[in-house]
């Protein structure tokens, strides 16, 4: 993927967990709660279920949710290396963290299996699993989700495409001029001469709504 579309992906991965919880009636727009405490105990005292049970009866909502994180910390470990996530405090200071939280919803952790279950009774306790990973749903899209919007925005807003971290200024420049020239409709690496020949048509004038970077071809 380019950078671009790893950061529009992850973004995406994201979203589809805040629309998820939405969907499922646990977060609503009309309350301003953000912490998993909050909500639980909203919907507690309106006779609902706490998140850790409701990912426990829902195997699709907690597979769903449990995919995506995986989808956007698996991209994230990529994008914290563009320049773009230095302004992330709470991203990088969270990374170590959110790195065994991808590590566990991938491979599991039997110690962490082993002594939160009850070996007298393992079938009474069967959302440990949810017990670790709900909070930290709940993290991405409250404290992960805001500031990872400062990555897309710089992306969206200001992306040149083909520009990578390990493209110059100087090469992004020549790459741009090299393909907004036209090129004839037989000669695709030989661009067109200023004179027209017969069959052909050259046109030298950039068009208006070509933009830095993008390849246009007679």
């Amino acid at each position: 993927l380019s950078p671009r579309k790893r950061v529009i992906a992850a973004r995406d991965a994201l979203g589809y967990l805040l629309q998820f919880l939405v969907n499922e009636g646990y977060i609503r727009s009309d309350l301003n709660f953000t912490t998993m405490e909050q909500w639980d105990n909203f919907h507690i005292k309106n006779l609902g279920l706490p998140l850790v049970k409701r990912l426990e009866l829902n195997v699709v909502l907690n597979d769903a949710l449990e995919y995506n994180a995986a989808q956007f910390l698996q991209h994230l470990n990529t994008i914290c290396n563009y320049n773009a996530a230095k302004k992330c405090n709470k991203i990088l200071a969270s990374y170590s963290e959110l790195r065994g939280f991808r590590n566990y919803i991938e491979h599991g952790n039997p110690l962490y299996d082993y002594q939160k279950a009850d070996i007298n009774n393992p079938f009474e306790q069967t959302d440990h699993r949810q017990k670790f990973t709900a909070p930290m749903f709940i993290k991405l899209i409250y404290e992960i989700l805001p500031e990872f919007e400062l990555i897309v925005k710089e992306f969206t807003d200001d992306y040149v495409p083909h520009m990578t971290p390990l493209v110059t200024e100087q090469e992004n420049t020549q790459w741009s001029v090299a393909c907004n020239r036209k090129y004839n409709i037989n000669a695709f690496f030989n661009p067109c001469e200023k004179e027209n020949k017969e069959g052909y048509e050259c046109v030298e004038e950039a068009h208006d709504n070509t933009l830095e970077g993008e390849c246009h071809y007679c």
